[in-house]
């Protein structure tokens, strides 16, 4: 969302002061888990535990430590957001005065004390509680939000509205601001207010966001007006070509079916404020706070599908994967969020190495809906991944039978399923897909290397292969590979010294990568700059290339150029 600008800075002086997100921590010590029999070394392996991303275990050292030392609050603060940050909310309660109440560095502690009390419907408490924290910093947004839904649960809708407004005028925040405005006049019963609100949301936006489709098109629908929803609808399916919900909406619009709220209920409405804040702060890079905050959205209200979709993929970005697969798993097959949630649980399969499973899923589902393609094209790219190019091709042809319609949003598809027809050496197909790629999406920088590199390389359409490459290097100049394309097409065509050239900064951008490695020593031994050449040849080999350029690698240490052909790019 674009209120999202309007953040950063205030979030970076909230989470730099709180321990649980201190820079110190990616320095913690390693201790083993089985060290961890006294106070200070359970301490130290809670402090291991975090770094590797293991909140569960982080817990059970941290309360471990705590029994040697249950005065210290520096450790149940740290106990209090790990807690929140796994999901055991209730749990983390009893550690959440060590934070502070009235908030300091930490709002946190202070909304979760206010949702305890709108869970128990003490919504004057929960106004006392967060009317204490100051506004500054990141709360200047965060409590005019969460205090108006529980003005509206005490029935206080004017002083709810009027608090909300205190949201902000930011050109981003006013849209947040509306939005809730008008969920708010809504469940208030006031229509013709909503609606001033709702109308409000969308002008100047390039791209609506989902649940803002869903509350402002379901209220034009609830006020029948489908002809305004329709439009919304229409949209979002265009931009989201892939997701199945703007078609979903669209056809029961059709149908004249009404779209319900997004929220039925003041607490509901306060997990929506929480949550739509959180997606504001996870794409400010405040993965942390977000989760902490997500997490509260969820005690409110459990089944909550877009919620529990972002709780996954902020678990995804931190290398939780089977933590992401429990929460996707817990959505219900009945939500439109459902099938993506599948995806990634598959995705997260194979990131796991069940590899069996993520096919078995995949394959489950392309069978479940065979209208469409996501599926086969995750199936065929992970298979693809796995060398086994000969498959992939069947995969990505069986995903092409399936697409009524050729467009721009296809493009992927085509170069997809040409990288496995060239790796399985069909050519002429690959080429033609390469070519009906870039019909679909000129210029695209991927196309235009692979298929420009793949002319030179076998010694056609010469001109055109490197200008194809220099445009995909203008458009990625920081991309290794694309660069070492560039470096390897003069290598070809015996532009020795430009090749080096490239190469050089191809491996500054990719030093890791064998391939890359071994076409610089090509280079270097063909201006005569022997003993460099050797250097990078071993550097190649010490960087585990694949039993084909291994063999080569190993030949030129011993013999030199004469003794092998040069291999063959990366792309």
């Amino acid at each position: 969302m674009a209120f999202r600008r309007c953040l950063g800075t205030a979030l970076a002086v909230i989470l730099l002061g709180s321990p649980a997100f201190a820079p110190a921590l990616a320095d913690a010590p390693k201790v083993a888990p089985d060290a961890a029999e006294s106070g200070v070394g359970a301490y130290l392996a809670g402090r291991h535990a975090m770094v590797e991303n293991d909140r569960t275990a982080a817990a059970e050292f941290l309360k471990r430590a705590l029994k040697d030392d249950p005065d210290n609050e520096q450790l149940r603060r740290r106990l209090f957001w790990v807690l929140l940050a796994d999901g055991k909310v209730s749990e983390s309660l009893p550690y959440a005065d060590s934070v502070g109440l009235e908030g300091g560095d930490a709002p946190v502690a202070a909304i979760l004390s206010a949702v305890e009390s709108v869970r128990a419907n003490k919504w004057d408490d929960a106004e006392q509680r967060l009317a204490k924290l100051p506004r500054t910093n990141v709360n200047r947004f965060l409590v005019p939000l969460v205090l108006g839904w529980v003005q509206a649960g005490a029935g206080k809708t004017d002083e709810a509205l009027a608090t909300l407004k205190g949201v902000g005028d930011q050109a981003g925040n006013v849209v947040l601001r509306d939005l809730h405005s008008g969920l708010v006049a809504e469940l208030a019963g006031r229509m013709d207010v909503a609606e001033q609100f709702y109308t409000a949301t969308i002008p100047g936006l390039q791209r609506v966001p989902l649940r803002m489709v869903e509350a402002v098109g379901g209220f034009y629908e609830r006020r029948g007006k489908p002809e305004s929803a329709k439009p919304l609808y229409a949209d979002y399916a265009e931009d989201n070509p892939e997701s199945m919900i703007g078609e979903i909406l669209l056809q029961r619009s059709k149908e004249g079916k009404k779209t319900p709220p997004i929220v039925a209920n003041p607490r509901e409405g306060m997990a929506e404020a929480l949550f739509h804040f959180a997606s504001a702060l996870q794409q400010e890079r405040s993965a942390d706070f977000a989760l902490a905050l997500t997490r509260l959205a969820l005690h409110l209200r459990p089944d909550f599908p877009a919620a529990q979709m972002l709780v996954g993929g902020i678990l995804e970005q931190q290398q939780r994967s089977e933590d992401a697969n429990k929460v996707y798993q817990a959505i219900k097959p009945d939500s439109w969020f459902s099938w993506s949630a599948r995806l990634r649980v598959a995705a997260n399969l194979e990131l796991l190495e069940k590899h069996d499973e993520a096919e078995k899923l995949l394959r489950a589902m392309a069978k479940e809906r065979p209208e469409r393609t996501d599926a086969l094209t995750q199936l065929g790219g992970m298979i693809r991944a796995k060398e086994r190019f000969a498959d992939a091709v069947v995969v990505y042809d069986e995903a092409m039978a399936r697409v009524a319609k050729v467009d721009q949003r296809h493009w992927p598809l085509f170069y997809a399923r040409g990288i496995a027809l060239e790796r399985s050496k069909q050519w002429p197909r690959a080429e033609a897909d390469f070519l009906r790629a870039l019909e679909l999406q000129p210029d695209q920088p991927y196309v235009l290397n692979y298929l420009g590199y793949s002319w030179i390389d076998q010694g056609v359409n010469l001109d055109r292969g490197m200008e194809m490459i220099r445009r995909a290097v203008e458009q990625r100049p920081n991309d290794g590979y694309i660069v070492d394309s560039l470096g390897w097409a003069h290598y070809r065509l015996g532009n020795f010294e430009k090749a080096a050239e490239h190469l050089e900064r191809a491996v500054e951008l990719r030093p890791q990568d064998p391939t890359i490695n071994d076409h610089l020593g090509d280079a270097y031994w063909k201006v005569g700059r022997l003993n460099e050449a050797r250097f990078q040849w071993k550097r190649a080999q010490g960087l585990k290339p694949d039993a084909e350029l291994a063999e080569q690698i190993e030949k030129k240490l011993k013999e030199g150029m004469s003794a092998a052909a040069p291999g063959k790019s990366g792309g």
